[in-house]
């Protein structure tokens, strides 16, 4: 697909790297996940926290008010960057804290 149909758009280069280096990283090391977690958070770091907890790797969107998903969960290191390169869309809206 190249991105000028219905389709999402094509992906960048940069995040196919990404990508890629998500499933070299998997095929190496699948239960030393600590480079791993250092490494997105300094690609990822400004947008995101990201932790890994049990088998999942998590990440939760900086700013509240974001317009793309808030927090991403997956359980597959690849899925997982290829969701941070191109996050879905925002399913309802912030919540909105009262101020005193």
């Amino acid at each position: 697909m190249t991105g000028t149909g219905s389709g999402p758009p094509d992906p960048t280069a940069d995040q196919v790297a990404a990508i890629e280096w998500a499933k070299a990283f998997e095929a190496i090391s699948p239960d030393s996940f600590a480079p791993a977690v250092v490494a997105l958070r300094a690609r990822y770091g400004h947008k995101y926290v990201i932790r890994r907890s049990g088998r999942l790797w998590i990440a939760t969107d900086v700013d509240p008010a974001t317009e793309t998903a808030p927090t991403i969960i997956e359980d597959n290191l690849t899925h997982f960057v290829a969701a941070l390169e191109s996050p879905g869309p925002r399913v309802g809206a912030p919540f909105d804290h009262p101020t005193q």
